[in-house]
């Protein structure tokens, strides 16, 4: 019944009308692919000025791996992107320098993962404009301290 209704809805259509239909479904897909290559050239051009920034700053083959290997695969779309990947690309387009960067992320990793409110914490810092000795502080402050044990009177 739904079949034959559409049917007879598109038979009264005239031709312009299912040809201007037929090229906008074309020029949609067509967008949508030149828009995630062009993704993916950005993405690569990054990756690229990231490289070239660590070996600018000295950085050794290991940490440059490091840092490359903590960033998305871009056919990867699925996964969320990395805390590292995160808070390098922030702290870059904020134009912190290499060495900056990297103390910042030994400072969030000293208790383990980078988790979800240490990324936002760094984030708001960043964004202030906070100097990387501020940002280390906060992140120390924000540490927990080790659990004292209780004295027991004997």
């Amino acid at each position: 019944m739904l079949a034959s209704e559409l049917f007879d809805w598109l038979g009264k259509l005239d031709v312009d009308v299912i040809t201007i239909l037929c090229i906008t479904g074309a020029a949609v897909a067509i967008f949508g692919f030149v828009a995630r290559a062009w993704r993916r050239v950005c993405e690569s051009e990054n990756r690229a000025a990231l490289v070239g920034m660590m070996i600018q700053r000295g950085m050794s083959v290991a940490d440059i791996e490091r840092v490359m290997q903590a960033c998305v695969d871009p056919e990867d779309e699925e996964e969320e992107v990395k805390p590292d990947v995160r808070i390098i690309t922030l702290m870059k387009e904020n134009e912190y320098e290499g060495n900056d960067i990297e103390r910042v992320l030994d400072a969030a990793r000293i208790s383990g993962e980078i988790d979800a409110d240490v990324v936002k914490v760094i984030e708001a810092l960043v964004e202030q404009g906070a100097e990387v000795g501020e940002i280390e502080g906060i992140l120390d402050a924000r540490r927990t301290p080790p659990a004292t044990p209780k004295r027991i009177a004997v």
